[in-house]
């Protein structure tokens, strides 16, 4: 039977470990950067049998947890988290080289301190019927609830605990053949445990698996419901947009009707001549966003089709040398539809025919002064 074994860890990317013996002796004390649990359990399994695994914290962490499914081991954590100051009082007789190396040795001292008295009554009991070489197989049975009394039964009926005989005395093949098959149940023994410890490992892992496909699908999950989120918010704002157009073309579509009043007019950002690749009609009223941008060539093909221009913005003197109508958009009371500036035709034409009367009157006073 192996030596039964209490550990204590604290963990974190550094990771402290400590293992004692039933007695209180410290066997091992370590601490390391990325200890996995397989790297720890490696190293504490040839110390003996760990029975019961210790923390210093009220709710154990998920590493913790780990460990004692593997091993099947018992977890004792306390009632409320230990203090620095305790732990630093209850390891001072220990040689510790950092806080987790102490925290790790005051989670294995707590656990042993836990369970001590009760051990002190098992060796009170076995001694009282001469059993005391079975101490630590009684110990691992009565950390699993059984009493002293079931815990010597169960032995014996396993035969770890051999039944008084009378000596009779064998040949010596019989005694080798006897030490064989002692040795092979102790071998036998030792691989159910290992197959016990593997068995644990493989449904911690796949444990784990699932709970890492779990997260993913979750993950995946969140991720198709922001997209089908964001769709559906697409779709609103398309159906928005698709009602304010059908709500345009029923403007334009009134404006168009005979005898509606209405006169749609073009947009064009500038007067420069590559604005007008597409053309204007002849005497066709136009608006210009930014009359300040022009060249010669545009302004010669909107006098040529004797264009009139709405601007939004005041016109240079040098633009007025040029044969076409000037209009300015606030003087005249219009809606925008898109790209398009719907105004009533009764007041285009007003406006229109004033500024052309206007033009008219100092053309002709100009060339009364220039004969004069």
């Amino acid at each position: 039977m192996r030596k039964v074994c209490i550990l204590g860890v604290d963990p974190g990317t550094t990771t402290g470990y400590a293992v004692l013996d039933i007695d209180g002796n410290l066997i091992r004390l370590k601490s390391a950067r990325d200890l996995s649990v397989e790297r720890l359990l490696q190293e504490v399994i040839d110390a003996g049998k760990i029975a019961i695994v210790g923390v210093d914290v009220k709710y154990s962490p998920r590493y913790v947890k780990r460990i004692c499914r593997i091993l099947g081991a018992r977890l004792i954590s306390p009632l409320e988290d230990i203090k620095e100051g305790f732990k630093d009082r209850i390891t001072e007789n220990f040689r510790v080289k950092d806080d987790h190396q102490r925290d790790a040795l005051a989670s294995a001292l707590l656990a042993y301190n836990e369970v001590k008295a009760m051990f002190r009554k098992v060796d009170n009991r076995l001694k009282e019927r001469g059993k005391e070489h079975v101490s630590d197989d009684v110990k691992l049975l009565v950390l699993k609830g059984l009493s002293v009394d079931d815990a010597l039964f169960r032995l014996e009926e396993k035969e770890i605990i051999p039944q008084k005989k009378k000596r009779i005395r064998s040949p010596p093949k019989a005694t080798k053949i006897s030490e064989e098959k002692e040795f092979l149940q102790q071998e036998l023994k030792a691989t159910k445990e290992k197959y016990g410890m593997l068995r644990r490992r493989f449904l911690d892992s796949k444990e784990r698996i699932h709970e890492i496909v779990d997260v993913k699908l979750r993950k995946n999950l969140e991720v198709h419901k922001h997209s089908m989120q964001s769709a559906v918010t697409q779709v609103h704002q398309m159906q928005k947009e698709i009602a304010s157009l059908k709500q345009d073309v029923e403007r334009l579509r009134a404006a168009a009707v005979q005898g509606s009043g209405k006169t749609v007019i073009k947009k064009f950002q500038t007067l420069e001549f590559n604005n007008f690749k597409e053309g204007i009609m002849i005497g066709e009223c136009i608006l210009v966003e930014d009359p300040a941008k022009w060249n010669e060539k545009g302004l010669g093909y909107l006098e040529k089709q004797e264009a009139c221009i709405i601007s939004m913005h005041p016109i240079q003197n040098i633009l007025k040398s040029y044969s076409v109508t000037w209009l300015n958009l606030e003087n005249l009371p219009h809606e925008e539809v898109q790209d398009l500036i719907i105004i009533n035709s009764n007041d285009l034409k007003k406006e229109r025919e004033n500024k052309e009367l206007l033009g008219s009157i100092i053309e002709e006073y100009k060339k009364k002064r220039s004969s004069n």
